[in-house]
């Protein structure tokens, strides 16, 4: 069947492959976005999770080396570091916390956070055993924990996470990091 009874120039028309190009362009362009939106998105999410580790191995290396006690001060540069290295300061939380192996338990000396708020207690410390190394008795260690609030760049279905690293670690002088508040030191008795 044959359609003689168009008009010459719709015929012409349909016989055309002039804008076939144009047409497939109009047609693919919008996946090929998409795709590239979404494995940008994804591939930040991840960058992010990769930096965070990252810098938080370097921050526990940092600690390891430490000579002096650890101050409020020394935080508040540590957590500028951290931002630094990080390019990144959404909802950042950082905790350092000591712990010793004695009497057959895992006890938290000390731990202090950027915030003032959140410190390891036991109840929390249990939760993270699977990531902590098991110590002799009477053996010590740091742990530096970081998370960072993450919001995927673009709308494709990744939800808003917040992104952990937990890293285990040794003085490199084989003492106890030490923590000193001089404010807490200098705070008068409260009167009995």
């Amino acid at each position: 069947m044959t359609v003689t009874h168009l008009p010459d120039s719709i015929r012409r028309f349909l016989r055309a492959e002039d804008a076939a190009v144009s047409v497939e362009a109009a047609i693919m362009m919008p996946i090929l976005i998409i795709f590239a939106v979404a494995s940008y998105t994804y591939f930040e999410s991840y960058r992010q999770g990769a930096t965070l580790t990252k810098a938080s191995y370097a921050m526990a290396d940092v600690l390891s080396r430490l000579e002096t006690p650890l101050t409020p001060q020394f935080m508040t540069g540590l957590e500028d570091m951290f931002v630094f290295v990080t390019g990144s300061d959404d909802e950042l939380f950082i905790r350092v916390s000591q712990l010793r192996h004695e009497d057959g338990i895992l006890k938290v000396k000390w731990s202090e956070t950027n915030t003032g708020e959140d410190k390891l207690t036991q109840q929390i410390m249990q939760l993270h055993l699977d990531h902590i190394p098991s110590l002799r008795p009477d053996e010590h260690m740091f742990v530096f924990e970081a998370s960072a609030l993450h919001t995927p760049a673009f709308n494709i279905g990744l939800p808003v996470r917040r992104a952990h690293a937990i890293v285990p670690s040794k003085t490199r002088s084989g003492f106890e990091l030490i923590w000193r508040d001089p404010a807490a030191a200098q705070a008068p008795a409260d009167p009995v």
